[in-house]
């Protein structure tokens, strides 16, 4: 036997089932997202205890999502007050997405790789509308289909936000 109850071919499969729920999760993800949270530098990772856990979403790869200003200033500001615990996520690149589908794996935060239905709130940081439709395929991504939510709405909601300039932000034509 495994270590914390895990039998042997669920690990050899690289795919670990956490003991007490269904939740799936792919040990090259998690791998992946624990490589990248090595390498950067002011990362805020929290131990939630008493905090308000908020994940802040970008839809975008996890690249193009650190080059925006707004996100990471965003991020920072959250986590300045110490009754929340902010964490990021982003949308799997095209090769990523093949292992999310094979092994169920819903999307993971990159401080703790949680899925955000874990989360109190999940807020969206929109920068185009070209990002929407990203949106929706994060939020397919969670692993709560729409009637699973709606039968555990009385048991628990989830906050979900969205902070965005692109509509109404258009210049008027003369």
């Amino acid at each position: 036997m495994a270590p914390l109850g895990l039998d042997e071919s669920s690990l050899y499969r690289g795919v670990v089932r956490v003991v007490g729920t269904e939740l799936l999760v792919s040990a090259k993800l998690k791998a992946r997202l624990q490589k990248i949270l090595a390498q950067e530098k002011g990362a805020h990772v929290r131990d939630w205890g008493a905090r308000w856990p908020l994940a802040l979403v970008f839809p975008e790869i996890y690249p193009v999502a650190m080059g925006n200003l707004g996100f990471q200033t965003m991020y920072h500001l959250i986590n300045l007050d110490p009754l929340l615990a902010c964490e990021r996520a982003f949308l799997p690149s095209p090769e990523e997405w093949p292992e999310y589908r094979r092994t169920h794996t819903p999307i993971l935060t990159l401080e703790s790789q949680r899925p955000l239905r874990d989360f109190a709130a999940v807020a969206f940081s929109i920068s185009f509308e070209a990002d929407y439709p990203k949106v929706l395929q994060i939020l397919a991504g969670t692993g709560c289909s729409r009637q699973r939510i709606s039968s555990q709405r009385a048991i628990r909601s989830n906050l979900i936000v969205r902070s965005h300039r692109s509509i109404g932000q258009r210049p008027r034509r003369s």
